[in-house]
């Protein structure tokens, strides 16, 4: 945790004053509401929303101790920041993310075979010129992640030597826990023999180094019987209460996801069947479906058999509310967003720009009364088209 001397904030102070004369006014407010808006105040101003609605300020500060911190801190002109140990208060998401950007990145033949959501490359682009701007947009992901959510990314590069196109999207092929009271590194076994060669040495090192995992799991061994469970593209947490949610794919199958939470020691497992608007399945199932800590976005239409979609909906809906997107929803990446926590220590959402777009005015109102940390975007647009995943795709979690 480290304290510094900022420049001024008027500007975001006088927004921050009429947000709050907005909720004065107002004859009522959630706490969720008030949560978002007090994130953004000023000290007085806290004390005064918690006054108007009744709220005592020991339930603010009992809420979020660190946000009432923070917020008194700049004030005085200091901003109170946090580097990768966030992580460590949050169950179900973390400050901390392992990217590889696609500095050899092209479209991969053999993954288009079951992903619907890549596109060929134009003549006009070419390889290196659609390259060129996955790059560039690439750093402007890389900015919004660091700069403006307060992430910390732990970057690497690949080469056409290494002979992985896709390696942009990490997820697939490891994944890392702590919701058992110890670190566990877990690697997968990938449908695409090209995809298999992102499995690096050097990466798994040093995350090893990094954390001092105290269990690592292969999966692997499953690719010699064709069975395959790529990551956290087929699998979506829901980390605090154990729950594994997968939808059944060529890349995802039942006999690993079951194994998987034998060995994780998880509650329960979802697995159902999902088809896109043209009646393909569904590559992955984070692309229909994404959980935070109490909001979850699916795509209910996917899913097209009823007892699995009322098991899907049910299980959900004990623990969150849910924002339900619609297939074309779901074709601008909406399904593929991912929670992470910011730098104050608040939950926040990562999403591509056409993600963001592709929700309603109300569906993002709902998104942020649960994210006090904001909706975060960046425009990806051409990675999306061509490798067929979006910013969570491309976010492998550090726990």
């Amino acid at each position: 945790m480290t304290l510094k001397r900022v420049k001024s904030r008027q500007s975001t102070t006088l927004n921050s004053k009429s947000k709050c004369v907005q909720i004065l006014i107002s004859s009522s407010v959630s706490l969720s509401r008030l949560m978002c808006v007090a994130k953004e105040s000023c000290p007085i101003c806290l004390l005064a929303l918690c006054f108007t609605h009744s709220v005592p300020f020991a339930v603010l500060l009992l809420v979020s101790p660190l946000l009432v911190l923070h917020r008194l801190l700049e004030s005085l002109g200091f901003c109170l920041s946090f580097q990768g140990e966030v992580g460590k208060l949050h169950t179900q998401s973390s400050n901390e993310v392992l990217m590889v950007a696609p500095t050899a990145f092209e479209f991969n033949e053999s993954c288009a075979e079951d992903n619907h959501f890549m596109s060929q490359v134009s003549q006009e682009e070419g390889k290196e010129g659609a390259r060129s701007i996955v790059l560039q947009e690439y750093s402007g992901l890389y900015d919004m992640l660091t700069k403006q959510v307060g992430v910390k990314v732990h970057l690497f590069r690949h080469n056409e030597s290494h002979g992985t196109p896709d390696a942009c999207f990490p997820n697939n092929w490891f994944s890392t826990h702590s919701e058992l009271g110890h670190r566990t590194l877990v690697t997968y076994p990938l449908k695409s023999p090209n995809r298999r060669l992102e499995r690096r040495p050097d990466i798994l090192d040093y995350i090893q180094t990094v954390k001092n995992y105290d269990r690592v799991i292969n999966f692997e061994e499953y690719e010699k019987d064709s069975k395959f469970f790529e990551g956290t593209g087929c699998l979506v947490l829901d980390r605090a209460n154990k729950i594994a949610y997968t939808a059944l794919s060529e890349r995802c199958h039942l006999d690993v996801a079951e194994k998987w939470c034998e060995e994780m020691e998880y509650n329960k497992l979802v697995p159902f069947h999902s088809v896109d608007e043209q009646n393909h399945p569904v590559y992955h199932t984070n692309v229909l479906m994404a959980v935070g800590t109490s909001v979850a976005v699916v795509c209910t239409d996917c899913v097209t058999i009823s007892k699995e979609r009322n098991a899907l909906v049910d299980s959900l809906a004990k623990t969150h509310e849910i924002v339900s997107i619609s297939y074309d929803q779901m074709s601008q990446f909406c399904g593929n967003v991912l929670e992470v926590v910011d730098r104050r220590g608040l939950p926040a959402m990562v999403m591509s720009t056409a993600a963001y777009n592709g929700f309603t005015r109300d569906q993002r109102k709902v998104l942020r009364s649960h994210l006090a940390g904001g909706i975060h975007h960046a425009p990806i647009d051409t990675l999306e088209h061509i490798g067929g995943g979006g910013v969570r795709c491309t976010l492998a979690e550090v726990f």
